[in-house]
């Protein structure tokens, strides 16, 4: 593993890289992160970009990109990506394992951190940067995106120039009051806010996503699959999509895999695209 900083890091990532040759701990991470893991360094992986350790764990970032119909990259999802002994950890289980050390506060704003970093420090970075929301932050933080928002600054980044990602199971099934108050305090930030795998598992909550005004709704890969099958459903996704946009709505297909089903989402009238077929998860140091 190349422990030096690239020439380019230092002046995109300052002021927390320096021009030392092997960072030390006091020179990794924005104070702030520091204060959670001083004990953390980052790492220069030439494929997979900067990566860290904690849990015990070796942590990186993968990100796909977010397409618009004609193939241009609206933005990135940031993936985190584990691993033990060479063995891979999945992220479900890494923060499995940040909560039952008590630790998931702290993880989460560290892993963000490394998403944040690597995304700057890519050789082709593009548009927006989307991240993940864990559900059970909604209730164990208060002032939702005050402490990230410093940390963008550290780097001289705005929240307008990042989407955070909350899961429809947990608009629908979880404390709606803490996930209401969360959504307004990152808004009143300038975070832009974004549904995921909506239509899935649950009822379409349509009621959710007009009291929650979200910028961006990701349709689930459900969707899709149920209609190609049926043109009943093709319908009905077509309407769905109509819907959304009525209520001011950026709407992704996810879970894109195939020509055909590219087509089917196009010809939806969505405004996005995500999935293999128009980009695999890449490493960070892939260009």
């Amino acid at each position: 593993m190349d422990h030096f900083i690239p020439a380019e890091a230092k002046g995109l990532a300052a002021p927390f890289f320096t021009s030392v040759t092997r960072p030390t701990y006091h020179e990794t991470l924005p104070p702030r992160v520091q204060q959670d893991w001083p004990r953390v360094a980052l790492e220069c992986d030439a494929l997979r970009g900067v990566v860290t350790r904690a849990l015990g764990l070796e942590i990186s970032s993968v990100f796909q990109p977010i397409v618009t119909p004609d193939g241009q990259i609206h933005g990135e999802e940031a993936l985190l990506r584990a691993r033990s002994h060479g063995l891979k950890i999945s992220p479900v289980s890494v923060f499995r394992i940040a909560a039952a050390q008590g630790s998931l506060v702290a993880f989460d704003r560290l892993a963000r951190t490394l998403h944040l970093i690597n995304f700057i420090l890519r050789p082709r970075a593009h548009g927006r940067l989307y991240l993940n929301v864990h559900p059970r932050l909604l209730g164990e933080v208060s002032q939702h995106g005050v402490v990230f928002e410093e940390i963008l600054h550290s780097v001289s980044w705005e929240p307008s120039q990042v989407t955070l990602e909350f899961l429809e199971d947990d608009v629908a099934t979880g404390d709606y009051t803490r996930l209401r108050e969360a959504v307004s305090n990152y808004r009143q930030r300038g975070y832009g806010i974004a549904i995921d795998d909506f239509g899935g598992q649950q009822l379409n909550r349509l009621d959710c996503i007009w009291e929650l005004a979200p910028d961006v709704v990701k349709l689930d890969r459900q969707l899709l699959l149920r209609s190609e099958s049926s043109p009943r459903l093709r319908k009905g996704l077509e309407k769905l999509v109509d819907l959304l946009h009525e209520l001011n709505t950026t709407v992704v297909m996810e879970g894109i895999e195939t020509v055909a089903q590219r087509q089917l989402a196009i010809d939806s009238g969505v405004d996005l695209l995500q999935g293999y077929l128009v980009g695999e998860p890449k490493p960070a140091g892939a260009s």
